[in-house]
Order: structure tokens, then sequence, then C-alpha cells
């Protein structure tokens, strides 16, 4: 481990909305959505899973470990934060999404609301 990883946790790989959205079609990723229940029903990333960045810690074991997980928030900055939980907790394929939704929507990549 090194010093990085002992003073701040693992580092959080990151996959760009393009890529996520390849991973998506292919059924290769499971989407996890952390925002608040507003955001999210105002408009998620069809399939997405939902769990609020407050409830991730009751909601680790429920999490798929067989499959890479993309976690996603508003911009990019909590999803980082909601990785490295993942990732303490020993799951090995974690990504944040850079630029969040608001990048998923600039793409204009389909988005589910409700």
């Amino acid at each position: 481990m090194s010093w990085w990883e002992r003073l701040f946790g693992p580092k959080v790989p990151t996959k760009e909305v393009e890529d996520v959205a390849a991973a998506l079609r292919q059924r290769q990723v499971v989407i996890l959505d952390i925002r608040d229940e507003r955001s999210y029903r105002e408009g998620h990333i069809v399939g997405a899973r939902h769990v609020s960045l407050h409830r991730l810690p009751e909601a680790v074991g429920d999490l798929p470990r067989d499959v890479p997980i993309v976690v996603v928030c508003r911009s990019g900055n909590q999803s980082r934060s909601a990785a490295k939980r993942l990732l303490k907790a020993g799951y090995t394929e974690v990504y944040s999404m850079n630029g969040g939704m608001r990048a998923w929507t600039r793409a204009g990549l389909p988005v589910e609301r409700g």
C-alpha cells in the first residue's frame, strides 16, 4: 500500500460517460446513483440503482460483487467518495463517472424520470 493510500484511502478509477453508456448497452455494469431522492426522480440513467449517499453503508451488502459498479452523482465529486467507501468495503471493480449526471445529460444520453 502506498503512502497516498494509507493517508487518503484507495485511489478511485474513473470512467467517461461514453464508456459507461457503452458498458450499460452491453449490460456489463451496474449504475449506482447516490443523489438524493428528489434529484434522482428529476432524471437518472435508465436502469440505475438508487441508494442515496447517506444510506450507502446499510446498502453495501446488497450490491453485486461480480460486475463493475459505476457510481454517479450530480457532478462527479460525491461519487468518488462513495466509490472509495465501496473499495474499502472490499469491492474490487468500482468507478466514479467523470462529470456525473451533468456530463451525461450534456452528452445527450437517455434519462429516465420518476
